[in-house]
């Protein structure tokens, strides 16, 4: 096992040649609770390098009204990043040219007065079959204004899918004849034409190019009725592979499992078992080249190296549960050429 775990190390380096790490960093004031969103791009061996980079206009504002804003993915597609909001604002970024597409809203989204459309992004990937950019999305309505002529059965739609297309600028409705879990987190991630993400005791990957959604149960070890309570769970990209870094909470050992092919539980390979860290709350998520990184109990980011198994804490502090460590590479491709 241990010259398997050597050179799945050791594979595709290529991928992650050219490329920098981007730090979401949510901070919360002590007094007001008002909250914020901060962006930087780290480089460096200790990511000494930090500098602040400035989110589109239309998300500083509303950032400023405490709003949460989120990176779609793990990673960076072509040098484009899918941002989202509070506010259902979803935007493809491209922070190189600080060129923006504001996704426009749904025809799902006017809707009878009595519900309130809630849009959950799930994914955000490339269709590389039709050259195109597509964007997830779980729709749920919910009851706004009960008065008493309010007739529920009227009113009443069931959960669905829609996906975005950029090309076509547009969304529409996905036809899903199986029950597809929602994200229980905010661990998504796109690999090869297929977006993933963890909800509940499952993997759920969607084929972007044929639209198709499959299910993956968790490792066996990962008791499906005891995440979020007693097991911490986070979905990565671990050196071009799908991957899950598993916690039991009342422990300070982490394991760490690929995924061979989606459909099949039995190819779950149990690939780094971690140990011990004690001062380590949880995982944020996988950097390049065999770096993981958590949040330890002073909020502080911390990284660990799966090739020499040394830990160092990165004197970055204001970390907490949804912080996002994402891998981007400069691109001048315009989204715009696509859009047209």
């Amino acid at each position: 096992m241990t010259i398997f775990c050597n050179n799945f190390l050791s594979n595709h380096r290529s991928y992650y040649d050219d490329t920098v790490l981007l730090l979401r960093q949510s901070l919360s004031g002590n007094v007001t609770q008002t909250h914020h969103e901060n962006l930087f791009l780290l480089s460096g061996e200790r990511f000494q390098n930090r500098v602040k980079l400035d989110w589109p206009n239309i998300f500083q504002e509303q950032n400023l009204a405490n709003s949460y804003i989120h990176i779609l993915g793990h990673a960076s597609i072509n040098g484009f990043l899918c941002v989202n909001n509070l506010y259902s604002t979803i935007g493809l970024w491209n922070p190189t040219t600080e060129e923006l597409k504001i996704l426009p809203p749904s025809p799902n989204k006017f809707i009878p007065s009595n519900l309130v459309y809630s849009a959950d992004p799930c994914g955000f990937g490339y269709d590389r079959d039709t050259d195109d950019y597509k964007v997830i999305s779980h729709v749920e309505f919910v009851l706004f204004i009960e008065h008493e002529n309010w007739n529920h059965e009227n009113e009443h739609r069931d959960p669905f899918w829609e996906i975005y297309s950029l090309r076509s600028n547009s969304w529409k409705n996905l036809e899903v004849d199986v029950d597809v879990p929602c994200s229980d987190r905010v661990d998504y991630l796109y690999l090869d034409g297929m977006c993933h993400w963890q909800g509940g005791g499952y993997l759920v990957s969607f084929d972007l190019s044929n639209e198709v959604f499959f299910i993956t149960s968790l490792p066996s070890e990962i008791p499906s009725d005891r995440i979020f309570y007693e097991y911490d769970v986070t979905l990565v990209l671990l050196n071009v592979s799908v991957a899950l870094i598993s916690h039991f909470k009342y422990s300070s050992t982490f394991c760490i499992s690929i995924l061979g092919k989606v459909g099949v539980k039995e190819s779950w390979t149990k690939l780094f078992i971690v140990e011990p860290l004690p001062y380590i709350l949880h995982s944020i998520g996988a950097g390049k080249k065999g770096d993981i990184f958590f949040r330890s109990k002073d909020e502080e980011l911390v990284r660990y190296d799966l090739n020499t198994h040394m830990i160092e804490e990165l004197d970055v502090k204001g970390i907490d549960r949804s912080c996002q460590i994402v891998i981007y590479k400069e691109s001048h491709l315009s989204i715009n050429t696509i859009n047209n």
